[in-house]
């Protein structure tokens, strides 16, 4: 019989031996998707969240097919201060379940490009 246990975040039964990260996820008690959204996403403070879709602007550095995006120019302007970041390489982390909104709440906008 597969070992499994309850995320304690979510209370879903969790298979850890299904994931590479199986170990971390029994040692925190949290299933794959809550172990993503807290540790990865939620934890990482470059994370940019636009209508309830999470990104991650990675290092402008980096050449050829391996740019997010293929290398497509994002602005984005965060809500609280107005500062624009600017990246060629940003990432997708996917929308934000419903579960995790008030935590991963918008924090900026896409500026349009004239």
């Amino acid at each position: 019989m597969q070992a499994s246990f309850v995320c304690k975040n979510c209370g879903k039964r969790e298979y850890p031996d299904r994931w590479v990260t199986g170990k971390k996820l029994l040692e925190r008690r949290l299933c794959f998707t809550c172990d993503f959204w807290i540790n990865d996403v939620l934890a990482n403070p470059k994370t940019i969240v636009v209508k309830g879709h999470a990104f991650l602007p990675g290092p402008d550095n980096v050449n050829g097919s391996m740019r997010g995006y293929g290398g497509r120019k994002f602005v984005f302007v965060m809500n609280d201060d107005g500062r624009e970041i600017v990246s060629h390489n940003v990432w997708s982390r996917g929308d934000v379940p419903r579960e995790f909104r008030k935590l991963l709440p918008d924090t900026a906008t896409i500026k349009k490009e004239d």
